[in-house]
């Protein structure tokens, strides 16, 4: 599946997976916490978190990451399978949630089409994150 961040949210995406250290008793979709510039910042995998993975340790097949900035100044990342890409989307492309996709509806801010990937979500940051 594919979902999309604003270009402006993104800060820095590593072409490796840096090191992750495990929080106890978090969800299983939060692989942890990493450090960036003395900060800790949260690190979640989108599969997990919509129960697109069923393997307990699915993190061996995330190979990037993705640094983001959500309000308030805070930080979060993305544990993804590959870089992701830059697309531009005329305001002419924004569509409906399709209902396949309506129990993410809490964690998207609006959806475009697109002509590779059909419906696209754009995600909420702060939701996906755990609020604001």
């Amino acid at each position: 599946m594919k979902v999309s961040v604003a270009a402006s949210d993104v800060i820095y995406i590593y072409p490796e997976l840096p090191p992750v250290f495990a929080i106890p008793q978090t969800p299983a979709h939060v692989l942890g916490v990493l450090n960036w510039q003395q900060s800790l910042v949260p690190v979640i995998d989108l599969g997990r978190h919509w129960g697109l993975q069923s393997e307990p340790n699915c993190a061996a097949s995330q190979s990037v990451m993705v640094l983001l900035m959500l309000a308030d100044t805070r930080l979060g990342a993305m544990a993804l399978e590959q870089i992701p890409e830059r697309v531009m989307v005329a305001d002419s492309s924004q569509c409906e949630l399709p209902a396949s996709l309506e129990p993410w509806q809490a964690l998207t801010a609006s959806c475009f089409m697109d002509a590779s990937h059909g419906a696209v979500p754009i995600l909420d940051l702060n939701a996906v994150f755990g609020g604001g």
